[in-house]
């Protein structure tokens, strides 16, 4: 479940940023849901298995997914390398004469420090180009979950893990890895993520194969539907005043690179972008949002995503 008002600092995600994982091993994931409007933030800790295909559900969030307030964002232990490329001008002195590109001693006489004297220096201003490096925390940008101009929203959001020998180095959306591919693959792009209409995603209609698991709503939930009217004059169906329809905010994450034994990771193979290429199936109709779709389950009792 998500908490609220956590007291989060940076050192509290980087300070395993050195660790070297192999596959299958427990990791570490904060996710965030931000309201933009009433400045409400909330996240959740998740520990995703190492080039394992995990996928994160959060219950009863059905209302974030019809409201533009609504971000997230996710935070990995470790840091990226950032590289920051500048130009400035700068005055440089230069010799009148010079072994040229063909190896041929030339004299400029343009300049007024070489006219009366081949063997001076003449001063000229030039573009200096520089590169510097920063360690900074992996931090995803925020990504819209809905779009109210297009009726549109994010039906999951697919995080990719960069490992090397082992170590945490990078985190991207997957719609943020490719420029434009989300244009090409999708009908609508939110923040450069696959978007759907809601419309099309029947968020509010109860199937007769759905399975109201109690992981999914609560312990003490029971498996009535009840129809309640929303204010976008939809039936949202709720058990015990909790809405249980599946369009709720999703997130899968997969991990890319080598392992710390030198595995090369296999899980980046399973993301909806690259399944789309071997399927007829539309990337919007990947995990259609109800009760049906994709649940993040645990049953090891060492499992640290298990209460």
């Amino acid at each position: 479940m998500l908490s609220q008002g956590i007291n989060f600092t940076v050192n509290n995600i980087t300070n395993d940023a050195n660790k070297l994982y192999q596959r299958y091993d427990w990791s570490f994931m904060r996710f965030f849901v931000h309201n933009n409007n009433t400045k409400l933030l909330m996240s959740t800790d998740i520990h995703p298995r190492v080039d394992e295909f995990t996928t994160l559900k959060i219950p009863n969030t059905n209302f974030m997914v019809q409201n533009e307030h609504y971000t997230v964002w996710a935070e990995f232990p470790g840091q990226r390398n950032v590289s920051t490329f500048t130009s400035i001008r700068e005055n440089k002195t230069f010799p009148c004469t010079f072994n040229n590109s063909i190896g041929v001693m030339e004299t400029l006489t343009n300049y007024t420090e070489c006219k009366n004297n081949t063997k001076a220096n003449y001063t000229a201003e030039v573009i200096v180009n520089t590169e510097t490096f920063q360690l900074v925390p992996i931090i995803l940008p925020p990504k819209h979950i809905f779009s109210n101009k297009t009726q549109s929203f994010v039906n999951y959001f697919t995080i990719i893990v960069q490992l090397e020998n082992g170590k945490i180095v990078d985190a991207v959306w997957d719609g943020d890895r490719t420029p434009g591919m989300c244009e090409k693959q999708c009908d609508q792009c939110i923040d450069n993520q696959c978007g759907v209409k809601v419309s099309e995603m029947q968020c509010n209609v109860l199937r007769s194969n759905d399975n109201l698991s109690n992981t999914t709503i609560s312990k003490n939930a029971t498996t009535t539907a009840t129809p309640t009217a929303t204010p976008h004059n939809s039936t949202l169906l709720t058990s015990n005043g909790i809405p249980i329809n599946g369009c709720q905010v999703k997130s899968f994450i997969a991990w890319a690179g080598v392992d710390r034994n030198g595995k090369p990771c296999q899980s980046i193979n399973k993301i909806p972008s690259q399944f789309q290429r071997y399927s007829a199936t539309s990337i919007k109709k990947i995990g259609t949002g109800l009760l049906t779709d994709f649940l993040y389950r645990v049953n090891d009792q060492n499992n640290p995503n298990t209460p």
